[in-house]
């Protein structure tokens, strides 16, 4: 059986103040992000729990939206102030918002698709 969270891995860029699960199950906030001179992800990132920063090196993102990074480096301690757990809540929120209205999308293609079959009988 395929684990679908290695399920072709692309270089990724995080975006700033956006919130991803990592394949082990950790979510890092976005602090920075840019690629290096050979195009290779680069991010500042944040865990939300613990407060476990890094500097994560070869970045990619798998078709479930999970990340996974090469190494880290400059890992430490930092703490979650009001504007880092305000980032936090933000992006926590947005997807909260994207996963209702896709669920919402789904309801009224479902609705529609229902009323065309109720039509063709």
């Amino acid at each position: 059986m395929t684990n679908n969270r290695r399920v072709n891995p692309k270089p990724f860029v995080p975006t700033k103040g956006e919130v991803y699960e990592n394949v082990a199950g950790g979510k890092y906030l976005c602090e920075s992000s840019y690629q290096d001179a050979d195009g290779r992800p680069i991010a500042w990132l944040v865990n939300i729990k613990t407060g476990w920063s890094l500097t994560a090196k070869g970045i990619v993102r798998y078709e479930d939206g999970s990340i996974e990074w090469d190494y880290s480096t400059d890992g430490c301690f930092v703490t979650l102030d009001d504007r880092r757990q305000e980032m936090i809540d933000r992006a926590i929120q947005r997807e909260i918002d994207r996963k209702v209205t896709r669920a919402a999308m789904k309801n009224k293609q479902n609705s529609i698709l229902n009323a065309m079959l109720c039509c063709l009988i």
